[in-house]
């Protein structure tokens, strides 16, 4: 199985990110694929998601146990520098579906266990705002841009949970289709669900940015015209000149 060349993960991080998932012993705690799965799924959702919301996404119930204070800044500072090395590898378009797939022959039993794990931690990040992917939409009364983000969603739950995808593929009489055609239609389509998904991140988090620039922008032009003699925009009811601009 071969992965990208432009791996964000130096050999030294994947050991050290390896011995801290083991530091809980739990079927909860992500191995090493999901995380960068859910790494990947953090950075694309246009919203900036707290590390105290999704770090104990990673753990499970369990918070690890562990044995020094320096072990948990060591901690918190490989997660943060992962999660900038992907935000960086996003924001400046070189962030991609870390598989390559090129010929059905390339879906081995190691590659459907390999990507299943990746796509596992990715669907967990795009749970945490279920609204920026639409997640309470109707498909059918959907926007077509906005069915085509649904779909790709669709595909990646399959892909997590091959017992429901089932329900994705039918026949022309409305059967349930052969079990191992759909594994093999699911993770032919993954990798453009994915760029779909990061494509709409893209557009949102460009949408985004420019909201917080105009407010930014707005915000010093007001400032710029308030006169000495005016009203404190603060609502203290003195003049600026003895207020906020004392300063």
């Amino acid at each position: 199985m071969e992965k990208h060349v432009n791996d964000l993960l130096t050999k030294e991080q994947r050991q050290l990110l390896k011995q801290f998932l083991s530091l809980v012993d739990n079927k909860e705690v992500f191995n090493l694929t999901e995380l960068e799965g859910f790494l990947f799924g953090l950075v694309i959702t246009p919203d900036l998601i707290p590390i105290n919301e999704w770090m104990p996404v990673i753990f499970g119930e369990d918070a690890p146990v562990f044995k020094s204070e320096k072990q948990i800044d060591l901690l918190f500072k490989s997660l943060i520098d992962l999660y900038n090395a992907y935000s960086d590898a996003f924001h400046n378009g070189t962030l991609k579906f870390p598989f390559v797939i090129e010929k059905a022959e390339d879906i081995s039993d190691e590659f459907i266990n390999e990507t299943s794990d990746w796509a596992y931690g990715l669907l967990n990040a795009l749970r945490l705002r279920p609204e920026v992917w639409y997640l309470d939409y109707d498909f059918k009364d959907a926007p077509e841009e906005i069915q085509e983000v649904l779909l790709s969603f669709a595909i990646i739950h399959g892909v997590v949970y091959p017992e429901d995808a089932r329900y994705l593929f039918r026949t022309k009489n409305g059967e349930l289709s052969d079990e191992n055609l759909n594994t093999a239609l699911l993770f032919t389509f993954l990798p453009l669900a994915v760029e779909t998904l990061k494509k709409h991140g893209e557009r949102l988090w460009k949408i985004k940015i420019e909201e917080m620039n105009k407010e930014f922008f707005d915000f010093n032009q007001k400032k710029v015209k308030i006169g000495r003699n005016d009203p404190c925009p603060c609502g203290s009811g003195k003049k600026y000149k003895k207020c906020c601009g004392k300063n």
